[in-house]
């Protein structure tokens, strides 16, 4: 039996809202790469465990990982690389430093939010999905972060 697994994006969001000093764009900038790196790695982590499950009791990992990589490579370059072009152009235009949690505006928390709950609830079986399925959504979105992130660098 596997250990509760514990959400790590809500204390990330905490963290940056009672951390009481400013850093400048370029830093904010960093912290937005971070930030989405992080989050892809973890799902695509999540994603790529539930994936061996089913591919040691049967079959169909594969396609679910071919699928869930080229979704997330779509959405990634299309949707969520869109979102941080902005925030770049965002950033780029702030001359004073700022409080982390301005990392991102109102928008693109809500992105990580809706991401956020999609995978707690995929992970907690909130969501009566195979372990196939529940793989390739984690994958897809996490390999979606990961790709889009490089936009920051």
């Amino acid at each position: 039996m596997r250990p509760p697994q514990i959400p790590i994006m809500p204390f990330v969001v905490l963290a940056l809202i009672l951390w009481p000093t400013t850093v400048s764009p370029r830093r904010l900038k960093q912290l937005a790469f971070g930030i989405w790196l992080t989050g892809g790695v973890v799902l695509c982590s999540f994603g790529f465990m539930r994936l061996h499950e089913v591919a040691r009791s049967g079959g169909g990992a594969l396609l679910a990982l071919v699928i869930g990589l080229a979704v997330g490579f779509g959405k990634g370059r299309l949707l969520l690389a869109k979102t941080s072009r902005r925030n770049i152009a965002r950033l780029d235009a702030l001359a004073e430093p700022l409080r982390p949690i301005r990392v991102y505006d109102g928008r693109s928390w809500t992105v990580i939010g809706l991401m956020t709950a999609i995978a707690i609830a995929l992970n907690l079986s909130w969501i009566p999905l195979s372990p196939l399925a529940r793989g390739g959504i984690n994958l897809a979105i996490g390999s979606a972060l990961i790709i889009s992130s490089f936009t920051y660098v």
